[in-house]
Order: structure tokens, then sequence, then C-alpha cells
């Protein structure tokens, strides 16, 4: 889900004027969102790999950084076939009806440079969430690294251009969001773990 994501802004200072876009709708195919809720019988997992969206970094400015980030509801899925059809269905994503989760960032907030890793940056992204119809506030931690020549790093230097790397887990409320309101065996906490990587080729 995204969403949650879209803390791009954490990245370091670069002797730079212009914010940077980086596009979030991954070559490699390698951004994965996953999610876990609790059960009475048994725990219900899943992810998401169709996350697109675009987010403008400022190297100077990571606080002035804003974008969306958006995950293909028919993307969710769980490990068996009748769980994704019910994930799917009108009484928890109605993906027909909805077919998009949306992350929008309002603000970045508790910026910290990570010593334990090269160019990554722990803080804070506020935004607001949309899922099933319903927009709800969300706080992400999150660590994010820049390199501005990932691109090449991952293609060997084939190719140039800047990379965003990011990375939260959250919780969130599924009452909040209405979903799968008449299952009370179902847990109330839903937990999201997003790994994704925005690029901006040169």
């Amino acid at each position: 889900m995204l969403a949650f994501l879209a803390t791009a802004v954490l990245a370091p200072v670069q002797a730079t004027a212009a914010p940077i876009t980086f596009d979030f709708k991954d070559p490699k195919g390698v951004n994965t969102v996953q999610w876990l809720v609790d059960s009475d019988v048994e725990p219900i997992s899943g992810s998401a790999t169709n996350v697109t969206g675009s987010v403008q970094f400022h190297p100077n400015r990571p606080e002035q950084t804003r974008g969306k980030l958006i995950i293909a509801s028919e993307s969710m899925r769980a490990p068996v076939a009748l769980m994704t059809e019910h994930l799917h269905s009108p009484n928890w994503l109605d993906a027909k009806r909805y077919p998009t989760i949306e992350f929008n960032i309002r603000s970045i907030g508790r910026v910290v440079r990570d010593r334990s890793a090269n160019g990554a940056y722990r803080g804070t992204v506020t935004g607001d969430l949309t899922m099933h119809g319903v927009t709800q506030p969300v706080q992400a931690p999150v660590v994010a690294t820049y390199l501005p020549n990932g691109i090449e790093a991952r293609t060997g230097g084939r190719q140039k251009g800047a990379t965003l790397r990011v990375r939260t887990r959250f919780t969130i409320k599924r009452s909040a969001f209405k979903i799968g309101p008449t299952i009370p065996t179902v847990g109330e906490d839903i937990e999201i773990t997003a790994f994704v990587t925005g690029v901006a080729p040169q």
C-alpha cells in the first residue's frame, strides 16, 4: 500500500536548485507492498506489486517534497485464490469500484541522518491514505536512500540517473477504512510494509 511510501523526501542534501521528479513505476518491477492481518483462525497476509506514482524531491529542502504513490487494488493478492477473491470483493477492497489505493504526501518531519547506511535518512511522513473510498490521515516512519548514480549501478552503466529507495512499516485500522466490517473474527490492525524505489533517468 502504498502509500506510505511517498517518503522519498528523506534523501541527503545535494547542491542543486531544482527538485527531482522520481517515477515509482519501477522498470525492474521489484517494488512490493506487503500486508498482514491476524484472525481467530489464522494469519492473513499478501502483497501488491503494481506500484506507480511520482514524487518531487528537493535535495536541499527535503521537507518540501510532495507527491503521490498509487497501488492498483487488483494487484493486492493473498496466497490462496479464494482469499484473493474475498479481498477484491465489495465487502473488502471493492476493487472494481475503487481500483486504486493512493497515498498523498502532506508533510515531512523529524528528518535525521542514519549514520549506519550510506545516504540513508530517517523521518516521518504525514499524508492522506485513500482506500475503499475512504480517506484517512496516516503517519509513517521511513528510511530512504538517495543515490545520484543509482540507475547506473542497477543497469551496469547502460543507463544513467538517480534512484530513491524507500522502506516503511506502519499499522492502520481496518474499521477506519470500512474493510470487512461484517467479519468480527478478523483482527482490527493491518500491518503494512513497503519496499519501493523511484527512478529519475537522465
